[in-house]
This record gives structure tokens, C-alpha cells and sequence, in this order.
């Protein structure tokens, strides 16, 4: 089959015509889908309460939290000076 962008609407459809006893060839065949996606949703639908998968996170971890990076900018912003020191340790990194 060819690749498409399937809604999560149509997802969630093709699951409820499991649920009311369709048989998952029957579905793939009336709604042109592969049983192999209609798998992939159902198990998505039952660990985690959703067609589709939670977002995964990309990119580097930061290394501050939220908490962390507040405190630092308020802490440079009351101490200007601090902002240029630390500028020069990062480039002696």
C-alpha cells in the first residue's frame, strides 16, 4: 500500500469496527489500510490510551532545569559583572 497521512479520526474508526466484531481483514479492505498499521494502532491504543504514539522528545537533554535557569538569570541580572565572568569560564572550556 502506499504511503498516506491517516487522521487519527480514521484510526480511532477502524478500531471501533474491531471492537463491534469486524474482522481486521475486513477493515483493512473497506477503509484501505494495512493490518500491520491497525496492529501498530491498537497496541498504541492500549498502552498508551491513543491511536498514535506520544511525541518523543528530540535533541539534547538540557543540562539546567527550568528552576535552575531562573535562578541563574536572576542572579545575573542583579549582578550584571557575573555575566562576563561566566563568558570567559565558558571559553576557557
Amino acid at each position: 500500500m502506499v504511503y498516506r497521512k491517516i487522521s487519527t479520526d480514521m484510526k480511532q474508526r477502524a478500531l471501533e469496527l474491531l471492537e463491534i466484531g469486524w474482522e481486521v481483514d475486513e477493515v483493512t479492505e473497506a477503509l484501505g489500510m494495512s493490518s500491520r498499521s491497525i496492529n501498530r494502532w491498537a497496541d498504541n491504543y492500549e498502552e498508551h490510551g491513543r491511536v498514535d504514539p506520544p511525541s518523543v522528545l528530540r535533541g539534547r537533554p538540557r543540562l539546567l532545569n527550568t528552576a535552575v535557569l531562573t535562578d541563574l538569570h536572576a542572579l545575573i541580572h542583579e549582578t550584571p559583572s557575573l555575566l562576563s565572568l561566566a563568558l570567559l569560564m565558558v571559553k576557557t572550556f
